[in-house]
Protein backbone atom coordinates (compact mmCIF):
# COMPACT_ATOMS: atom_id res chain seq x y z
CA UNK A 1 0.00 0.00 0.00
CA UNK A 2 2.00 2.95 -1.25
CA UNK A 3 -0.86 5.40 -1.58
CA UNK A 4 0.33 8.75 -0.28
CA UNK A 5 -2.61 9.75 1.88
CA UNK A 6 -2.74 10.64 5.52
CA UNK A 7 -6.29 9.82 6.47
CA UNK A 8 -5.99 10.78 10.12
CA UNK A 9 -5.95 14.56 9.76
CA UNK A 10 -9.42 15.29 11.18
CA UNK A 11 -10.96 15.29 7.74
CA UNK A 12 -7.70 16.69 6.51
CA UNK A 13 -7.55 13.57 4.35
CA UNK A 14 -5.44 14.35 1.29
CA UNK A 15 -8.33 14.58 -1.13
CA UNK A 16 -5.99 15.48 -4.00
CA UNK A 17 -3.85 12.36 -3.70
CA UNK A 18 -3.42 10.06 -6.64
CA UNK A 19 -1.77 6.65 -6.35
CA UNK A 20 2.01 6.69 -6.56
CA UNK A 21 2.09 3.11 -7.78
CA UNK A 22 0.11 1.26 -10.43
CA UNK A 23 -0.53 -1.37 -7.72
CA UNK A 24 -2.67 1.15 -5.79
CA UNK A 25 -4.76 2.36 -8.72
CA UNK A 26 -8.52 1.80 -8.51
CA UNK A 27 -9.87 1.50 -12.04
CA UNK A 28 -13.08 3.51 -12.45
CA UNK A 29 -15.00 3.50 -15.74
CA UNK A 30 -18.13 5.46 -16.63
CA UNK A 31 -19.48 3.74 -19.75
CA UNK A 32 -16.54 4.28 -22.16
CA UNK A 33 -14.71 6.89 -20.03
CA UNK A 34 -11.75 5.53 -18.07
CA UNK A 35 -11.00 7.92 -15.19
CA UNK A 36 -7.46 9.27 -15.09
CA UNK A 37 -6.66 10.42 -11.56
CA UNK A 38 -6.88 14.18 -11.04
CA UNK A 39 -8.51 14.89 -14.41
CA UNK A 40 -11.45 17.28 -14.96
CA UNK A 41 -14.45 15.83 -16.81
CA UNK A 42 -17.77 17.19 -18.08
CA UNK A 43 -20.54 16.28 -15.64
CA UNK A 44 -22.57 14.25 -18.15
CA UNK A 45 -19.59 11.90 -18.67
CA UNK A 46 -19.41 10.90 -14.99
CA UNK A 47 -23.12 10.48 -14.24
CA UNK A 48 -23.84 6.80 -15.07
CA UNK A 49 -23.09 4.20 -12.40
CA UNK A 50 -19.38 3.38 -12.60
CA UNK A 51 -17.70 0.04 -13.05
CA UNK A 52 -14.90 -0.32 -10.50
CA UNK A 53 -12.03 -2.79 -10.45
CA UNK A 54 -8.74 -3.26 -8.65
CA UNK A 55 -6.38 -5.66 -10.40
CA UNK A 56 -4.23 -6.06 -7.28
CA UNK A 57 -7.11 -6.89 -4.94
CA UNK A 58 -6.35 -9.89 -2.75
CA UNK A 59 -8.87 -12.61 -3.64
CA UNK A 60 -9.29 -13.78 -0.04
CA UNK A 61 -9.95 -10.28 1.33
CA UNK A 62 -13.09 -8.20 1.49
CA UNK A 63 -13.27 -4.52 0.55
CA UNK A 64 -15.23 -1.42 1.46
CA UNK A 65 -15.62 0.59 -1.76
CA UNK A 66 -16.65 4.23 -1.39
CA UNK A 67 -17.24 7.31 -3.49
CA UNK A 68 -17.14 10.67 -1.68
CA UNK A 69 -17.24 14.40 -2.47
CA UNK A 70 -15.17 16.35 0.08
CA UNK A 71 -16.29 19.68 -1.42
CA UNK A 72 -19.98 19.62 -0.47
CA UNK A 73 -21.56 22.05 -0.83
CA UNK A 74 -18.38 23.88 -2.00
CA UNK A 75 -14.62 23.62 -1.53
CA UNK A 76 -14.61 26.99 0.24
CA UNK A 77 -17.49 25.99 2.52
CA UNK A 78 -17.42 22.18 2.91
CA UNK A 79 -20.16 21.95 5.58
CA UNK A 80 -21.03 18.44 4.41
CA UNK A 81 -17.46 17.16 4.11
CA UNK A 82 -17.69 14.52 2.91
CA UNK A 83 -20.82 13.76 0.89
CA UNK A 84 -21.13 9.98 0.57
CA UNK A 85 -22.15 9.04 -2.96
CA UNK A 86 -21.77 5.29 -2.53
CA UNK A 87 -20.72 2.65 -0.02
CA UNK A 88 -20.41 -0.98 -1.04
CA UNK A 89 -19.43 -3.27 1.80
CA UNK A 90 -17.87 -6.72 1.95
CA UNK A 91 -16.96 -6.79 -1.75
CA UNK A 92 -14.98 -9.98 -2.36
CA UNK A 93 -11.46 -9.42 -3.61
CA UNK A 94 -12.07 -11.78 -6.51
CA UNK A 95 -15.13 -9.74 -7.55
CA UNK A 96 -13.23 -6.47 -7.27
CA UNK A 97 -10.45 -7.89 -9.45
CA UNK A 98 -13.00 -8.70 -12.16
CA UNK A 99 -14.91 -5.43 -11.76
CA UNK A 100 -18.12 -4.53 -9.99
CA UNK A 101 -20.92 -2.20 -10.98
CA UNK A 102 -22.29 0.28 -8.49
CA UNK A 103 -25.86 -0.64 -9.37
CA UNK A 104 -25.61 -4.37 -10.06
CA UNK A 105 -27.13 -7.10 -7.95
CA UNK A 106 -24.17 -8.80 -6.37
CA UNK A 107 -23.02 -10.65 -3.31
CA UNK A 108 -21.78 -7.52 -1.58
CA UNK A 109 -23.80 -5.30 0.74
CA UNK A 110 -25.00 -1.99 -0.74
CA UNK A 111 -24.94 0.21 2.38
CA UNK A 112 -25.44 3.47 0.48
CA UNK A 113 -26.77 3.35 -3.08
CA UNK A 114 -24.91 5.15 -5.83
CA UNK A 115 -25.91 8.76 -6.45
CA UNK A 116 -24.17 10.54 -9.33
CA UNK A 117 -22.14 13.72 -8.90
CA UNK A 118 -24.34 16.81 -8.47
CA UNK A 119 -22.09 19.75 -7.65
CA UNK A 120 -24.28 22.83 -7.05
CA UNK A 121 -24.03 25.44 -9.79
CA UNK A 122 -21.61 28.22 -8.98
CA UNK A 123 -19.55 26.20 -6.47
CA UNK A 124 -16.64 25.42 -8.77
CA UNK A 125 -15.05 22.07 -9.39
CA UNK A 126 -15.72 19.28 -6.90
CA UNK A 127 -13.39 16.35 -6.28
CA UNK A 128 -14.94 12.88 -6.44
CA UNK A 129 -12.88 10.20 -4.80
CA UNK A 130 -13.21 6.44 -5.11
CA UNK A 131 -11.41 4.39 -2.47
CA UNK A 132 -11.16 0.72 -1.53
CA UNK A 133 -10.21 -0.41 1.98
CA UNK A 134 -9.34 -4.09 2.42
CA UNK A 135 -10.13 -6.22 5.47
CA UNK A 136 -9.86 -9.89 6.40
CA UNK A 137 -13.40 -10.72 7.57
CA UNK A 138 -16.83 -9.50 6.39
CA UNK A 139 -18.12 -6.52 8.38
CA UNK A 140 -21.78 -7.49 7.84
CA UNK A 141 -22.77 -3.83 8.01
CA UNK A 142 -26.49 -3.14 8.34
CA UNK A 143 -26.70 0.44 9.58
CA UNK A 144 -27.64 3.30 7.30
CA UNK A 145 -25.15 6.10 6.95
CA UNK A 146 -25.97 9.76 6.52
CA UNK A 147 -24.64 11.09 3.23
CA UNK A 148 -23.90 14.65 4.42
CA UNK A 149 -20.93 14.84 6.77
CA UNK A 150 -19.59 11.33 6.21
CA UNK A 151 -16.34 11.24 8.18
CA UNK A 152 -13.85 8.97 6.45
CA UNK A 153 -11.46 9.19 9.42
CA UNK A 154 -14.12 7.98 11.85
CA UNK A 155 -15.24 5.30 9.39
CA UNK A 156 -11.76 3.78 9.11
CA UNK A 157 -11.21 3.91 12.87
CA UNK A 158 -14.62 2.43 13.70
CA UNK A 159 -14.09 -0.55 11.40
CA UNK A 160 -10.36 -0.92 12.13
CA UNK A 161 -9.45 -0.53 8.48
CA UNK A 162 -5.93 0.20 7.26
CA UNK A 163 -4.70 3.75 7.79
CA UNK A 164 -4.45 4.18 4.04
CA UNK A 165 -6.75 2.77 1.38
CA UNK A 166 -5.58 -0.19 -0.65
CA UNK A 167 -6.51 1.66 -3.83
CA UNK A 168 -7.98 4.97 -4.92
CA UNK A 169 -8.79 7.26 -7.82
CA UNK A 170 -10.11 10.82 -8.11
CA UNK A 171 -11.63 13.12 -10.71
CA UNK A 172 -13.10 16.61 -10.76
CA UNK A 173 -16.31 17.92 -12.29
CA UNK A 174 -18.47 21.04 -12.28
CA UNK A 175 -22.04 22.07 -13.04
CA UNK A 176 -21.91 24.73 -15.74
Amino acid sequence: MAVTMDIYKTQGYNFNACPTSENDFLNVTYESLVVKCGTKYDLELVTPPPKISFSHAVQEKFYEVLMIDPDAPSEKNPKCRSWLHMLLSDVKGSDLQNGISANANAEFNVVTEYKPPTPPKGTGYHRYIHVAFGHEEPLNRKEKITRCGFDIDLFTKKHTLHLTPDANNMFKTITK
